[in-house]
């Protein structure tokens, strides 16, 4: 199996036309074709089926093209990551929660393209949720990311570099708005209102506080 093999059959998987894929790949539509032949010989499967002109794809052939879609990515990736490193300079894959847009992000990367050593480096930015982004890292689509501590992530480090309060809004005058801070325990007599909980998402700090199921009063607000 070679990478020219994985890329003609990637081409007729999109295409779902021999011909065209061909074309595209700048070889004839028999080398083409031997060479998905050759390929479904190595696998023993077969991974298309004609539809008159028209090619799709089997069960076999759509499971396949998924870890090929995935293998070209990297290669690509890796590609361009190597071309960054032959020209003295990088790139940076970064990913990030929704809140540190506004500030954080671009005025953290506009310091550390500041520095000479920095200037030649560039960047690709990913909004996403926490756990989205840990997924990403997992795969190697980021380099780092920013956001929400998760547990139960023991291959991933994470360094704190924001601290935020969390804080109870409150109607004028209710009860708990003369005390100095407010304990769980607190809310044990009153409605509460919050975001249900997503891994990774802050909102998961309000189920550690309000689980489900301690409290009669604590609804979730569901987004």
């Amino acid at each position: 199996m070679t990478l020219n093999q994985l890329s003609y059959f990637y081409q007729a998987a999109v295409l779902q036309h021999f011909n065209q894929a061909a074309e595209k790949m700048n070889i004839s539509e028999p080398s083409l074709s031997r060479s998905i032949a050759a390929l479904e010989n190595e696998l023993g499967v077969t991974l298309f089926e004609k539809r008159g002109r028209n090619v799709t794809l089997t069960k076999a052939g759509e499971i396949f093209l998924e870890h090929v879609t995935q293998i070209l990515d990297d290669v690509t990736r890796a590609s361009n990551k190597m071309q960054q490193i032959a020209t003295n300079g990088g790139h940076i894959d970064i990913a990030y929660v929704s809140p540190l847009a506004r500030e954080f992000i671009p005025n953290t990367v506009r310091a550390f393209l500041s520095l000479e050593q920095n200037k030649n480096i560039t960047f690709h930015f990913f909004q996403d949720i926490t756990s989205m982004n840990i997924e990403g890292l997992k795969k190697g689509s980021y380099d780092l990311i920013f956001g929400s501590y998760s547990a139960n992530e023991p291959n991933i480090e994470f360094i704190p570099i924001i601290k935020q309060d969390l804080v109870a809004i409150l109607p004028i005058g209710h009860p708990l708005g003369k005390k100095a801070e407010i304990e769980a325990g607190d809310f044990e007599k009153y409605p509460v209102l919050g975001y249900a909980p997503r891994r990774s998402d802050p909102s998961s700090h309000f189920d550690v506080i309000f689980r489900p199921g301690r409290w009669k009063s604590v609804h979730l607000l569901h987004r």
